[in-house]
């Protein structure tokens, strides 16, 4: 069970102005050009998704679905070891998108029926049946390939609100944290438009040079016609 730690949901409050919710990965390592801006959108998985903790999923495997855009941001990677002060929060090493306001009131009205048995936060099964997580997508931009610890202490969902004190108004932060039970997937999809990985792909005529890349990556077949004629 979760609640809010204040009552009920009618003492929550999240103005339009002041109050958000951010997503926060802990940055732990970048490959490439750190200079060029990239783009990251976040979205909410699809309902129907069948997304699980005790499945595997292959790299190139593109089964989730996702439709509601929460928020994005475009950054120069270099910025990500930056240090940053947040509302009761300075450190480094973090990505932080702000999502769409409606998504933290929606968290804070489930709030409502905490600890009911009905309730979202009631159980964890109650909780995926409303939400069933997010797909982070970096789009075709930049030129770096960006490394997160999603069980890292800096990963989190930060939900920045105000709440009702003894007559008056305060402000606070709820976190949502990921756990070891949590369930996540890589899919990486590889466009070898325009590159010599194209140009050397498929076809009859023999290649002087092929080109081997991990998963998802490239294959080859190798063909050496007189090997029957070799001893053991």
């Amino acid at each position: 069970k979760y609640d809010f730690g204040h009552g009920n949901k009618d003492s929550l409050f999240f103005d339009q102005v002041m109050d958000s919710i951010v997503l926060i990965l802990d940055y732990i390592d970048l490959y490439g050009d750190t200079t060029v801006p990239q783009t990251v959108n976040v979205y909410e998985l699809d309902p129907t998704v069948k997304f699980r903790q005790d499945s595997g999923y292959l790299i190139r495997e593109n089964s989730f679905t996702y439709s509601n855009l929460l928020g994005s941001r475009t950054f120069a990677p270099s910025v990500l070891n930056d240090s940053v002060k947040a509302f009761r929060d300075t450190t480094r090493n973090q990505l932080r998108i702000k999502l769409d306001k409606s998504f933290g009131r929606r968290l804070l009205d489930y709030d409502s029926t905490a600890n009911a048995a009905t309730g979202a936060y009631a159980t964890d099964s109650a909780f995926r049946s409303k939400f069933k997580g997010f797909a982070l997508q970096s789009m075709n931009s930049g030129n770096a390939v960006m490394g997160f610890n999603l069980a890292g202490a800096n990963t989190k969902l930060a939900i920045y609100y105000r709440y009702q004190k003894s007559g008056k108004i305060d402000t606070t932060v709820s976190y949502f944290r990921l756990t070891g039970s949590s369930a996540n997937a890589n899919y990486v999809q590889r466009d070898y438009s325009g590159t010599p990985v194209q140009a050397a792909a498929g076809g009859t005529l023999e290649d002087d040079i092929v080109y081997i890349q991990n998963t998802p990556g490239t294959y080859a077949h190798i063909k050496i016609p007189d090997l029957n004629t070799i001893s053991n």
